[in-house]
């Protein structure tokens, strides 16, 4: 029985870095504060949901991960229907490009969430960053030592909860 789960459940942690590419210290720092320190507000929500779109983490992941890290505990019921919307915004406007930016971890560029119907790893061109820009230095390179070992610390619980399950229907 513990061989069927073991190959029936995969870590939420170890799952993001599979599907973002890089480990979770290399993930750019304003991600991190969202998940960590920001408030939950509608801008925040739109960030990381673009991220998390961008990379193609399935919608439950995202949610559960910001839900885990996120301090705001008075919003963790609305994070599921705001983080939905803007999946289903990014994913229903088939012909619209330009519908937001992300940093793309594996090649270190910002990039545009397009309309499904058009090319998604187009990079953004300098000129149309967004203002202020977003800080995409990633969390090893941190100046704050008491922000990164907050970070670290939730490292545990990222690492102890299943992304999903895969023989539950």
């Amino acid at each position: 029985m513990i061989l069927l789960f073991f190959f029936s459940v995969m870590l939420l942690l170890f799952f993001l870095e599979a599907c973002i590419g890089r480990a979770f210290d290399l993930w750019p720092a304003y991600v991190h504060e969202i998940l960590f320190s920001k408030p939950v507000t509608p801008e925040s929500i739109s960030a990381l949901a673009a991220f998390m779109y961008g990379h193609d983490v399935p919608l439950g992941a995202a949610c559960k991960t910001y839900i885990i890290c996120n301090p705001d505990r008075n919003r963790h019921d609305l994070i599921p229907f705001a983080m939905g919307g803007y999946y289903a915004n990014f994913y229903c406007r088939r012909h619209v490009h330009h519908i937001a930016q992300y940093h793309d971890v594996p090649t270190d560029l910002m990039m545009w969430v397009n309309g499904r119907d058009h090319y998604q790893l187009e990079p953004v061109l300098p000129n149309d960053q967004l203002t202020p820009p977003l800080d995409c230095r990633p969390l090893r390179h941190c100046q704050t030592a008491s922000y990164a070992a907050t970070v670290y610390s939730q490292i545990p619980l990222l690492c102890s909860v299943p992304a999903f399950d895969i023989l539950r229907f």
